[in-house]
């Protein structure tokens, strides 16, 4: 409202400050609550607008085409869904369809607009102005917003260029109008770094809720929406490199101060950028290094691990013995048999013989475990038998012979070696005692 009551809007359109007011209400509820494309980006384009007026635009303009100017950087994203025009054109949305695929959102706001003020004459600003003013008008902003579809971006550049060589007085009063809304629409980087990375954050988290969109449909992503595989960085040097220097490059060539504020602008993010891209790129590099030492740390751990062929072996000949030892079926249903007599603790629980002994210290005479371990009986008649062998003055009777079980079972000469015949029998435990226990 200030920016236009200083132009001159009511007299130059003569319409009362009303309807004025109810056309910026009108403009305003269009915007949708967007991340990036929302009334306050509508409401920044227009402040860059006039600030390039201020500093020398407005010099090589007449007064309705300054108030033209401002009045398309107010409406120039009217509408906008918040997904560009690629999207549309593979959604087949009615925008495309309507507008044949040509600059979609820049034709739809067009539309929009006039469609809303010939259906409503309250907010309807050209109502009163002379119909060659109307026309002209209209001309001038149509020309401008489509102008800032981007893929006419370089062209747009290369026209100006050649624009201000000849400076022919009716195109280039229109090609000054067109650069200057386009660079507006895209200064964002041109500002102070919190402005600049604030914008940057809305920016892309409306192109991500596009690519999030995108994927849901099946679509081809587009660029700098993947969210998972965008280099913010990189992309922001690339858009200032290329996109946005040129730009202002070429509109300081007609006012100078873009060249001293909004290049310097430019220069400084574009450092702040390039700092952060080495900085993510170290990070990366960090990361890949600690997932490489990690890969080879646990290579070199498998590689250190001892061959479980000797251990194994020794196990087989414990259960091999053990065995020999079994009853008369000739294999012992003792879960000693398989795992052997150190096994039990690796599996968390405690051995036969442990068990035994303890039941043995509060039961005597039962005989534990009859047919699932023989070395319990042994150790049970071997303390008997040692009991009464004490008795007698004898306290070296049976016990050399069966001396423990964890040594394997009775003790053999150094030079005793076990038969191979799978035929041969083991003494039974209890032969070393004869018939003196029962």
């Amino acid at each position: 409202w200030y920016i236009l009551s200083r132009r001159g809007a009511c007299e130059l359109l003569d319409i009362p400050a009303t309807t004025l007011r109810r056309w910026l209400r009108f403009v305003e509820s269009c915007y949708m609550e967007n991340p990036y494309h929302s009334s306050l980006h509508a409401a920044d384009v227009t402040q860059a607008v006039h600030w390039i007026l201020s500093n020398g635009l407005e010099a090589y303009l007449s007064k309705l085409e300054v108030l033209t100017l401002l009045l398309a950087a107010m409406v120039h994203d009217m509408g906008h869904d918040g997904y560009n025009n690629t999207f549309h054109k593979n959604t087949m949305s009615k925008q495309a369809i309507y507008h044949n695929d040509q600059s979609i959102q820049e034709n739809y706001h067009l539309s929009h607009l006039f469609a809303s003020m010939a259906q409503e004459p309250l907010i309807n600003i050209l109502a009163n102005v002379p119909k060659e003013s109307f026309v002209n008008i209209r001309s001038m902003l149509i020309t401008m917003i489509l102008s800032t579809d981007m893929t006419k971006h370089f062209d747009l550049i290369k026209g100006f260029k050649s624009g201000v060589q000849v400076k022919a007085v009716n195109e280039f009063c229109i090609l000054l109008m067109q650069m200057a809304l386009h660079a507006a629409d895209i200064s964002a980087q041109a500002r102070p770094l919190a402005q600049a990375k604030f914008w940057c954050a809305r920016c892309m988290d409306e192109f991500f809720a596009q690519g999030d969109k995108e994927k849901a449909l099946g679509l081809p992503l587009s660029p700098q929406c993947d969210r998972d595989n965008s280099d913010i960085p990189a992309s922001q040097i690339g858009f200032i490199k290329f996109i946005i220097y040129p730009a202002f490059q070429a509109l300081a060539t007609v006012v100078p101060p873009v060249e001293e504020v909004c290049v310097a602008f430019l220069s400084k993010n574009l450092e702040y950028w390039q700092a952060e891209g080495e900085m993510l790129e170290r990070i990366k590099a960090s990361r890949e290094s600690f997932k490489a030492s990690q890969h080879n740390i646990s290579r070199s751990s498998l590689t250190s691990v001892k061959s479980p062929k000797r251990g194994l072996q020794g196990s087989f000949r414990l259960r091999s013995f053990y065995s020999q030892q079994s009853d008369g079926i000739g294999k012992s249903n003792s879960t000693s048999n398989l795992v052997g007599l150190r096994g039990w603790g690796k599996v968390g629980q405690s051995s036969p013989l442990e068990a035994a002994i303890a039941r043995s210290k509060s039961t005597e005479g039962e005989v534990l475990f009859p047919h699932s371990c023989p070395r319990v009986e042994l150790l049970k008649h071997r303390t008997v038998g040692l009991r009464q062998s004490m008795a007698a003055g004898s306290s070296d009777s049976g016990f050399s012979r069966a001396r423990s079980c964890d040594s394997g079972g009775p003790q053999r000469s150094p030079h005793a070696t076990f038969d191979d015949d799978a035929s041969h029998e083991a003494p039974h435990p209890l032969s070393a005692y004869g018939k003196s226990i029962s």
